[in-house]
């Protein structure tokens, strides 16, 4: 018996939103993948994960002001490497895992998960694949742009979904619509001339075929 069949398929589905989509708060992995449990439910189910050692948080904190006191909002989870073993042969494991807790942009990393959390939570009922891609390059024979985050939804109308989030990389099926959705947070680290040249990228990208079926395949 492997370790994961140990694993609660709450626990799965927790390890599979951190391995695609980390760092996460906790109130981002309920509207995700447990928006039938309640916090406090979530809560013990994540302290069992940080205890097996397969997921790790770090507390975050936030200034309403900059002369205000710190507030604490929450833990960013991510997976750790033991974490990130256990889930590699699941078949809705990521090619390539979420990148471990980047404690020097926790900020910037919790206002970009906050947009995938509500993403995926708004179209959750009619998505029929759902991919995430952290820091990655939007076009594949050049270095720049790198998008924080790029979303593909992948959607078959009114047809059945499944119950458990559609994590997949698979390209598109002749019957799937796709949607791709580029998020960006800035903090006042970027000239303006980069972001413009960012925003001229994805509108271009919008019609790309190549970039749909090849770069995210």
């Amino acid at each position: 018996m492997t370790r994961r069949a140990l694993l609660s398929d709450l626990d799965s589905e927790v390890l599979l939103a951190l391995v695609w989509a980390a760092p996460l708060l906790t109130e981002h992995l309920r509207a995700m993948v447990a928006h039938g449990w309640s916090e406090r439910q979530l809560q013990r189910r994540l302290a069992h994960l940080d205890y097996l050692g397969l997921i790790e948080g770090d507390f975050f904190y936030r200034r309403p002001t900059r002369k205000s006191r710190p507030v604490r909002v929450g833990k960013l989870w991510s997976t750790t490497e033991r974490g990130r073993l256990v889930i590699a042969d699941h078949a809705r494991a990521p090619p390539r895992p979420a990148d471990p807790l980047r404690k020097a942009l926790l900020n910037h990393d919790s206002s970009v998960a906050a947009v995938i959390a509500h993403v995926i939570a708004q179209t959750r009922p009619i998505v029929s694949g759902v991919a995430v891609f952290r820091e990655t390059r939007v076009d594949d024979q050049r270095p720049k742009p790198i998008a924080d985050t790029i979303v593909v939804l992948r959607s078959r109308g009114n047809a059945a979904h499944p119950s458990a989030l559609p994590w997949s990389n698979q390209g598109r099926q002749p019957d799937e619509a796709i949607r791709v959705i580029a998020i960006e947070s800035d903090r006042g680290t970027e000239e303006l001339g980069v972001i413009a040249d960012k925003a001229l990228a994805y509108r271009q990208l919008a019609s790309d075929q190549h970039f749909l079926t090849a770069t995210l395949a």
